[in-house]
């Protein structure tokens, strides 16, 4: 067993957005109701009014303003008191009454619960471990970049990186899919949970992008739950018997030590590309100054830990960028990094062909979920044996 610690909020979403009619709050708390629900209660001469039927047609995916009006129309026909909401949380947010109006980002839950689904941590401590792998053998697998990135073609940059790099030019990506199956993670369940509003940040203010109001596993809670991993011992050991001198290399550091050295290393290098000079100016200039601090605070937190903590960052609204191995390339090799940026680099993807994005700035945006007393950079999490 482990104790998981959310350090800030964090998100790992379902994909969908809910219609914020769906959610009553009152004081500081908010619970979710089924749509159907709602519906079924309102009595039948209001519901099936036909103006009532003409505003739900003609003004449900429009603007806030006329959303609002409708969807007040809706609750003011509904008695709360005799539904059960499907669950319960915090809210803080600035202005509670707005959320009628908004659509809620969804938080993947278990039997109504908050949970990081295991699928997540997998996905985590297997990008950590190609970004610790590549970092380690750089200097070795620099002069290969070039022709790599050439061969690119439709595949995605990280898929198949390692191996490539190191000679093998076919079937890569079976052995990660063998590899990683190896690699087993489980749900991990969290009590608390609350909603929280926030901003997509851009180098200007006029560049903000709004996001919905969010669902978080709430922050600076514990709780207990399964090992972050384990290990299939047995397919290894048969990984091994046919594998090649570039795939022993490979095998020879997927053990337990070095993915939880990579997690924590992999975490505080993201830690360190928010805390340059430029960085620090753009905190300031958005009014998150203390953001910075935090930075730097969780940096010198992590590196006076025990050995057997582990850090990592995790969910929706953390930088797609962070998640390849573009910062890598970027900060060791950016002459190459400058050339191959859109077709390999670039978070918006190949297939964009019409955007163009300043590879030096990139990332180029964080998001920032707040309430009345603090904001957070999304997704850390601190793991105790």
């Amino acid at each position: 067993m482990a104790i998981y610690k959310t350090i800030t909020p964090v998100h790992i979403g379902t994909g969908n957005e809910i219609p914020g009619f769906e959610y009553h709050w009152s004081g500081n708390r908010i619970s979710r109701y089924l749509a159907d629900n709602i519906l079924k209660s309102i009595p039948p001469r209001q519901l099936l009014n036909t103006r009532m039927l003409e505003d739900l047609a003609r003004y449900a995916g429009k603007t806030p303003e006329k959303k609002e009006a409708v969807y007040r129309q809706l609750q003011s026909f509904t008695d709360f008191g005799k539904l059960h909401p499907i669950y319960t949380c915090a809210l803080n947010v600035e202005y509670p009454d707005e959320i009628i109006y908004k659509n809620v980002s969804e938080q993947i839950k278990t039997l109504d619960t908050a949970c990081i689904p295991g699928s997540t941590l997998k996905g985590a401590v297997e990008n950590a471990f190609r970004y610790q792998l590549l970092k380690d053998h750089y200097d070795r697998i620099e002069p290969e970049l070039p022709q790599f990135l050439q061969e690119l073609g439709n595949r995605s940059v990280k898929e198949g990186f390692i191996l490539t790099l190191l000679g093998e030019r076919k079937g890569s990506d079976e052995f990660f899919r063998n590899l990683f199956g190896c690699l087993i993670c489980q749900d991990v369940p969290f009590r608390n949970m609350e909603v929280l509003q926030g901003c997509r940040l851009g180098k200007t203010e006029r560049n903000d992008i709004p996001i919905p109001y969010t669902e978080v596993i709430s922050p600076d809670q514990e709780t207990q739950g399964p090992a972050l991993f384990v290990l299939d011992e047995k397919k290894l050991e048969r990984m091994r018997e046919n594998a090649t001198a570039a795939q022993s290399l490979v095998l020879d550091s997927f053990n337990d030590s070095y993915l939880k050295k990579a997690c924590t290393s992999y975490t505080l290098d993201m830690l360190q590309s928010d805390l340059t000079p430029d960085m620090k100016r753009y905190f300031e200039d958005q009014g998150f100054e203390y953001l910075y601090a935090f930075c730097q605070d969780l940096k010198r937190k992590i590196e006076t830990s025990p050995e057997d903590t582990v850090y990592l960052r995790v969910g929706k609204y953390t930088n797609y960028f962070y998640k390849t191995v573009s910062w890598l390339v970027k900060t060791r090799s950016f002459r190459l990094y400058s050339e191959y940026f859109q077709q390999a680099f670039s978070p918006l993807g190949r297939s964009k062909k019409g955007a163009s994005l300043d590879p030096r700035k990139m990332p180029s945006t964080r998001t920032v979920l707040w309430n009345y007393d603090n904001a957070w950079l999304l997704g850390f999490l601190e793991i105790r044996p």
